[in-house]
């Protein structure tokens, strides 16, 4: 398998110019997709939700809502500023900073293009 590159710069001039407006304007996904996370799940029963590659934390905030101890994980700060209202950690989906087997549940949304695919799977 060939590795891809991770991005060369922490801040891709994307994240840094369209933050904002990424976090204004994106949509989050439909309550049939969540209604179908907790099918898969069962009951969030506070346990620890993982939404790597976050960027502006609505998956981490709807995934909160529904109860669970959501954490979202990005390596990009510009849109982590956006994500005011959830809790947020700066870091690279390859490097996650909770123990092996410590989440329930790893959300990664429309990010998975941004990590490198052989660390992020093992």
């Amino acid at each position: 398998m060939t590795e891809m590159a991770l991005p060369r710069d922490d801040e891709p001039f994307d994240f840094r110019r369209q933050a904002a407006t990424y976090g204004r304007y994106r949509r989050d996904y439909s309550p049939a997709l969540y209604d179908a996370i907790t099918e898969c799940t069962g009951a969030a029963a506070d346990r620890l939700a993982l939404d790597v590659g976050c960027g502006t934390g609505f998956v981490t905030a709807a995934l909160a809502r529904r109860g669970w101890r959501a954490l979202g994980v990005d390596f990009s700060a510009p849109m982590l500023a956006q994500a005011a209202t959830v809790a947020v950690v700066r870091a690279r989906v390859e490097m996650l900073p909770v123990r092996d087997g410590a989440a329930a549940l790893v959300t990664a949304g429309t990010a998975f293009h941004w990590f490198a695919p052989a660390p992020t799977l093992v």
